[in-house]
């Protein structure tokens, strides 16, 4: 089992359930998604295999997104 897989799907859907049902403020969401893009750039400057975690910021815009669109 790919646990580095597995742990990136599991935050995805806690933070898209987190969107969807309105659990937590968007900022708070917000401020979430910022601590891991932070973390994925300083990973990504240390040359280590890190496609899992670019695809991740990338679906964690996506996320991004929608908090947006919702809080509008």
């Amino acid at each position: 089992m790919d646990y580095n897989r597995l742990v990136i799907d599991t935050v995805k859907q806690a933070l898209i359930s987190y969107v969807s049902t309105g659990a937590l403020p968007t900022g708070e969401i917000n401020k979430a998604i910022l601590s891991l893009e932070i973390g994925i750039d300083n990973a990504t400057t240390e040359n280590k295999d890190t496609t899992d975690l670019v695809t991740l910021k990338s679906d964690l815009e996506d996320i991004k997104r929608v908090c947006y669109e919702k809080s509008n």
